[in-house]
């Protein structure tokens, strides 16, 4: 929900203050930093010298800075970033990405010595899960009332 201007490429590429992009979230204590204008090549952006150059004055604000990226298997631009990162959570949605999309991306972030922190599956319906953990705790609830 937020406007995507001003923001990070605003930032690199022109003399917007990063004072002027850094917004305050609904989270206490979150702040956030959108994408900012379009960029016809997001992979000059993704190696420049000035994100990094960005991050490291970020890290010294920060504990911990949360970088939101596209797909890694869908758009390789994101790998570039592996070098400026700690580590990875890799983002999937339930009942949507498919056990060969989500093993892709992992395979590939493996190959590329990327440290995988953990996963995060949103959107997850138990309902809808066809796990037998999942039915049979469903199933001792209503049981046991």
């Amino acid at each position: 929900g937020e406007n995507r201007e001003p923001g990070l490429t605003d930032s690199l590429f022109e003399t917007v203050k990063l004072s002027e992009i850094i917004r305050s979230s609904i989270a206490p204590n979150v702040d956030v930093l959108t994408v900012g204008k379009k960029t016809p090549e997001p992979a000059t952006v993704l190696d420049s010298k000035r994100l990094k150059q960005l991050i490291d004055k970020l890290k010294d604000r920060y504990d911990h800075i949360i970088l939101d990226t596209a797909p890694y298997g869908i758009i390789s631009d994101s790998a570039s970033l592996l070098r400026l990162v700690d580590g990875i959570v890799v983002v999937s949605r339930f009942n949507t990405t498919t056990k060969r999309e989500l093993s892709f991306t992992v395979d590939g972030l493996r190959h590329l010595n990327a440290d995988i922190l953990g996963f995060v599956f949103n959107a997850f319906n138990p309902e809808k899960s066809t796990d037998y953990y999942t039915k049979r705790s469903m199933w001792r609830q209503d049981r046991l009332g």
